[in-house]
């Protein structure tokens, strides 16, 4: 039987497991009282969702508030316990991600499914090759895969290996496959995470798109300030219940804070009230085979030092130069006054300074190892005595750090990979507790986590501070940069472009050093 036949048929036996159920009223999906449980946790209690053609509906919540497990079953990932999924009106079943894709559910998940091994061109069409007479089209599969990336406006090279393409370019890619057949309901999940302003607004305006041929949209976002710029309406989840579904207009910030975790916020950032004491580190005429060109700073004990700059500005490489995941070839690092000579991970660790990479999955996290194992892994020597590792000691251990960042996990021997982003995270920063640290580095730190979870960060570095720990906090994040550092370092051209006293200067003062653009007074005074 051809692949057009079978496809056919499949669809076919699919149809007929519909029935019509309930009136149509311009809903494409609507699902009622889903439930879903794993063991130990209750993912779902009796949530009910709905879905206008056309609509961009915005899903927000704590990371393990349910989200991910809601588009699962929307998905054919899980099956729900109970509870019932209408397309346009009739009852459906989706008993696998293959029976979503012929109802038209497109997902692009939050972490990433592409083969880094792989060209672009054969990820797009990766387990639905075109075949002619039992040759591969390849002609037919370029063609389309060209007309997909063309339609989101981006330069990608198709023979490439995805492993070489920037992060906001694999981001593109995964949207971008799914171009490549009929969608009617678009699944996102953080799309926004690995790209830079520019590309954000050409995705927006690629859903704008979308929204106009009638594709119903569901789009997962913890940035907040994105709601309005692209949705309609905003469901908020919470502990597995969906609290609210309110209009955008309705969906202001606070009010939003209040219905994600369930009280009232004041202020979400801390207020930065440390005192910075001596140097503790000391970055002299650091060069670096990458590009980093004669970067000095200091940091001091106590101390937030906020790094800023636009993508490819170098602020990326400050973090991995230090911890010595990029070939330093000219300058010195100093901890306390005495230079290191060994720049590698493993010595750098025992120095004392630990390092949070932006990419969890691929730098910081053993996914397919326990939470236990995760934090404890880098440090087993703390736990060793006479060659043995003291199990007892380590589990205690964890038992104490688990809590300090609120790591919401049934037991310490779940494996990683089944935790929320946030909870993740967590578990990577959790593990430079277990030794004494004396200074922190954060690259992207609240990347792809709720702000219930961003808040417990920022105070999190806040108490770090406060016990005389030196923080270099690289971040994209504006408003982080100007309410939770003492100073700020702006990146450019791989060199340090400007250094400012935070409480000196505003948003805009921080947009114009980013560009190069002279201050506003400057222009004036010239004029």
């Amino acid at each position: 039987m051809g692949k057009d036949a079978a496809k056919s048929m499949n669809q076919m036996e699919y149809q007929s497991s519909l029935s019509p159920e309930i009136e149509d009223k311009g809903y494409e999906v609507r699902m009622i009282d889903i439930s879903k449980s794993f063991p130990g946790t209750q993912a779902l209690k009796s949530v009910s969702f709905d879905l206008k053609r056309g609509e961009v509906h915005v899903l927000v919540g704590e990371n393990g508030a349910g989200k991910s497990t809601l588009v699962g079953v929307l998905s054919g990932v899980y099956q729900p316990d109970a509870g019932e999924i209408y397309f346009n009106g009739k009852k459906v079943t989706i008993e696998n991600p293959h029976s979503a894709r012929l109802l038209g559910v497109c997902t692009v998940y939050q972490e990433l499914s592409l083969v880094p091994q792989m060209t672009v061109l054969e990820n797009f069409f990766l387990g639905m090759e075109l075949e002619k007479r039992l040759i591969l089209s390849k002609h037919e599969m370029r063609k389309l895969t060209q007309s997909a990336i063309d339609r989101l406006g981006f330069p990608i090279d198709l023979d490439a290996y995805v492993a070489r393409i920037s992060p906001s370019h694999r981001q593109m890619v995964e949207i971008a496959r799914h171009f490549i057949q009929k969608i009617r309901v678009l699944v996102l999940d953080e799309p926004t995470s690995a790209l830079t302003d520019e590309e954000i607004g050409k995705l927006f305006d690629i859903i704008k798109k979308l929204k106009e041929e009638g594709v119903a949209i569901i789009y997962i976002s913890h940035h907040l300030d994105e709601l309005k710029r692209i949705g309609d309406r905003v469901s908020i989840l919470r502990d597995g219940e969906n609290v609210a579904t309110i209009d955008i207009e309705k969906a202001t910030e606070d009010y939003l804070i209040e219905l994600m975790t369930g009280r009232k916020v004041a202020n979400i950032f801390p207020t930065v009230d440390s005192n910075p004491g001596n140097n503790l580190l000391e970055i002299e005429e650091l060069s670096t085979e990458k590009g980093l060109k004669n970067v000095c700073f200091q940091l001091r004990a106590g101390e937030i030092l906020g790094f800023g700059g636009l993508l490819g500005s170098g602020k990326e490489d400050i973090g991995r130069a230090i911890f010595g995941l990029e070939k330093i070839t000219t300058g010195n690092i100093k901890l306390e006054g005495k230079s290191l000579h060994k720049i590698d991970p493993s010595h750098i660790i025992k120095e004392g300074i630990v390092y949070i990479p932006a990419d969890r999955h691929t730098e910081g996290l053993l996914t397919l190892m326990t939470v236990r194992e995760n934090i404890t892994t880098p440090s087993l020597e703390v736990f060793e005595r006479y060659g043995i590792i003291r199990r007892r000691h380590e589990r205690h251990r964890v038992e104490e750090l688990i809590p300090k960042l609120n790591i919401r996990v049934p037991g310490m021997e779940v494996v990683v990979d089944k935790l929320s982003g946030g909870n993740q995270q967590k578990v990577v920063v959790t593990r430079s507790l277990v030794k004494d640290t004396k200074v922190f580095i954060f690259h992207e730190m609240t990347r792809g986590i709720d702000v219930g979870a961003k808040i417990e960060v920022y105070k999190f570095v806040q108490e770090l501070a406060n016990q005389g720990a030196g923080i270099i906090y690289i971040s994209s994040e504006l408003n982080e940069l100007l309410n939770l550092t003492h100073r700020i370092i702006v990146m450019r051209n791989n060199q340090i472009a400007n250094v400012f006293d935070t409480p000196n200067i505003d948003e805009e003062i921080l947009l114009r050093s980013y560009f190069g653009w002279k201050d506003k007074e400057e222009n004036e005074t010239k004029d």
